[in-house]
């Protein structure tokens, strides 16, 4: 846990390293890696479960926000900017009426969770497909690229989770605990997808 928690570090501190250069898009995911950060320490110091689970429910919005920014901003296609657009306020409609369905914070954060990550993975992977089939030079030089993927990666290995959380807790506690080590391990290698994304080239090929 730890390890994955820190390792979001390293992708921040080459975007600090890189802030002069480093355009609006990957300063939006800088911050949104600091504040995901911040908030997985307050997780391990033990915060008062009640105000940690609202904090983590502000920030499944606060990073839907930042992530479709950043692919909006990505995207060439003005009428798929105007449906990310539109998605955005219907989500923030379910992520407001959930919050009062729900009294229950683990079914709540696990199905706003849920949808959240369905959005990421339908976003980022069509924009990421874009990406791939209009590139011009090497992709491995292109920063959406490897963020995309990041993004793909990391919301495909927590989508389960979030997904399956009540389920599992009832059912099989360990096979929870494996799930969510899973995740842990996807949390790594998309934090050092995020940092190849970081050193590329800041000109989009």
């Amino acid at each position: 846990m730890y390890i994955a928690v820190f390792s979001s570090l390293l992708p921040v501190s080459v975007g600090i390293y890189r802030w002069k250069i480093i355009g609006i898009d990957l300063k939006a995911l800088q911050l949104l890696l600091l504040i995901g950060f911040i908030i997985d320490c307050f997780t391990i110091k033990g915060l008062n479960f009640v105000y940690l689970h609202e904090l983590a429910y502000v920030y499944l919005l606060f990073e839907l926000l930042m992530v479709i920014y950043i692919i909006i901003f990505w995207q060439e296609s003005l009428l798929v900017k105007k449906i990310l657009q539109i998605t955005i306020f219907l989500y923030i409609a379910f992520w407001v009426g959930a919050r009062y369905l729900f009294s229950d914070f683990t079914r709540l954060y696990s199905i706003v969770g849920s949808v959240s990550k369905i959005f990421f993975v339908l976003s980022a992977g069509y924009t990421l497909f874009i990406v791939v089939e209009n590139r011009i030079g090497m992709l491995r030089q292109d920063k959406r690229f490897w963020i995309l993927l990041s993004f793909v990666l990391n919301s495909c290995g927590t989508l389960m989770p979030f997904a399956l959380q009540e389920l599992l807790w009832i059912q099989s506690k360990q096979a929870l605990f494996i799930a969510w080590s899973i995740t842990l391990v996807i949390t790594i290698i998309s934090n050092i997808l995020f940092t190849i994304g970081f050193l590329c080239p800041q000109k989009q090929t």
